[in-house]
């Protein structure tokens, strides 16, 4: 008996996954322009400040990991909500759900590909061009060019709305 291959989970209903073929939309479909993205962000002063004027998530959300080999890891919203990722995620202080669109990440030349996980949540995709380097003097520019755009990614996340679970505070910066 032959099997189908594994397409990944299909994406909850919703008027965007009817348009788009469901129960054909799975999490391995290409990753289109006006899709929304959705990025996890501590509840920590160095990811998230409201004091920072028209910034609220600050760079270090979108900067890779040392885990980051193959890219920063996104959620598409088709497949997931900010509730459901938030409550999912195991930080200790929770997190914040930014959402940034794929035509934002176009714009920058960056590419955001399906990655589906099976042990996480569904609808994971990376940003390729966002993996982690290690700083040397050879790969300086590089690190430069990575920073410049998680500080855009960081305005244009901002600008959009930010899912904040109910009663979760503002982080605080602890006086010595």
């Amino acid at each position: 008996m032959a099997t189908r291959p594994s397409h990944g989970r299909r994406a909850r209903i919703s008027l965007r996954a009817i348009i788009r073929g469901w129960p054909w939309y799975y999490e391995t479909a290409k990753v289109v322009r006006n899709e929304v993205l959705l990025r996890t962000v501590p509840n920590g002063i160095f990811y998230y400040t409201k004091t920072m004027g028209n910034w609220a998530i600050n760079p270090s959300a979108f900067e890779p990991a040392k885990d980051d080999v193959d890219g920063i890891s996104l959620f598409r919203e088709d497949f997931v909500t900010p509730k459901d990722l938030a409550s999912v995620n195991p930080h200790p202080n929770g997190v914040r759900v930014a959402r940034v669109f794929a035509r934002q990440f176009g714009s920058l030349n960056l590419s955001v590909k399906p990655s589906p996980d099976a042990s996480g949540p569904p609808g994971h995709a990376i940003v390729p061009e966002l993996h982690f380097v290690r700083k040397t003097p050879q790969t300086k520019d590089l690190k430069r060019k990575m920073l410049d755009l998680a500080q855009k990614l960081a305005q244009f996340a901002s600008k959009n709305k930010i899912y904040t679970p109910q009663g979760m505070s503002d982080p605080i910066v602890k006086k010595k």
